[in-house]
């Protein structure tokens, strides 16, 4: 797989609108979604070593994927689309701390946006979620999945 094909993969996993990118000169993507993206991958396929992983594994992973700098997040979240919501442009106009609640907004959808592709890229069903796992009649196919204190 290039690495064009490699965002393209990172785009549909994330389920995030896809930047328009080329790669320049010295191998830095000119688009900072681009850039991001290839970070997450890059990180996936480094920590795809053949050891056990856990959906604890994926969480902490994409946690230490979202940008610190609200600056860098931003601009991740505007390249990657983070403003339309299913289709829709997200109207924060009705909350009265807008800046709070947007900060928080962009956090927890590039967490999400870098979880399905780590997930993904591990081989997790659905990316890094529980549901969407193929129907089986082993009742303990997907138990590596569950964490203690989970329900049945």
């Amino acid at each position: 797989m290039d690495k064009y094909q490699e965002l393209d993969k990172a785009v549909e996993l994330a389920g995030c609108m896809k930047p328009t990118y080329s790669q320049n000169e010295d191998g830095k993507w000119d688009s900072i979604g681009a850039e991001w993206l290839r970070e997450v991958i890059h990180e996936a396929q480094d920590t795809t070593d053949g050891l056990y992983r856990t959906q604890e594994d994926i969480d902490d992973e994409a946690d230490r994927q979202v940008p610190m700098f609200t600056n860098h997040l931003w601009q991740v979240w505007v390249d990657l689309g983070g403003y339309q919501f299913e289709g829709t442009y997200r109207d924060f106009s009705s909350h009265t701390d807008y800046s709070d609640t947007m900060n928080r907004t962009a956090q927890a959808d590039v967490y999400e946006w870098a979880r399905a592709i780590i997930g993904g890229w591990w081989g997790f069903p659905e990316g890094s979620h529980y549901t969407g796992m193929e129907e089986t009649t082993d009742p303990h196919k997907y138990d590596y999945l569950k964490r203690e204190g989970d329900s049945q």
